[in-house]
């Protein structure tokens, strides 16, 4: 397995999530929140010299497959929580996306807050 950079991760897991999202059919809108500014800024501004760019158009093919509306923006850190915490639970060690049909009960207090 080649090396894969913090940004890749984070541009896959939009991908995945999206395909994912636009594959269950009854998912009219998408709202993406990442604390990785980079990802945010290529994916809604691609400059055409980022080493990921190819990624990034397919991201961009997949935002734009008839969604009522979608968007990727940038949260920090600190209002990011509760993904953070279910990554840390859910992603195991190949890194292979969870389809959870709701929230964990352990999730609910940070949701919350």
């Amino acid at each position: 397995m080649g090396l894969l950079v913090p940004i890749a991760a984070e541009l896959w897991s939009i991908f995945n999530g999206l395909k994912m999202a636009w594959e269950k059919g009854n998912v009219k809108s998408v709202f993406i929140e990442l604390d990785c500014l980079e990802a945010v800024n290529q994916v809604n501004n691609l400059d055409p010299q980022f080493f990921l760019a190819n990624l990034v158009d397919m991201i961009k093919a997949r935002e734009s497959e008839g969604w009522d509306s979608s968007a990727i923006v940038h949260v920090p850190s600190s209002s990011n929580e509760a993904a953070t915490a279910l990554a840390r639970v859910y992603v195991d060690g190949e890194g292979r996306l969870v389809d959870l049909p709701r929230a964990p009960a352990f999730s609910h207090p940070i949701i919350d807050a």
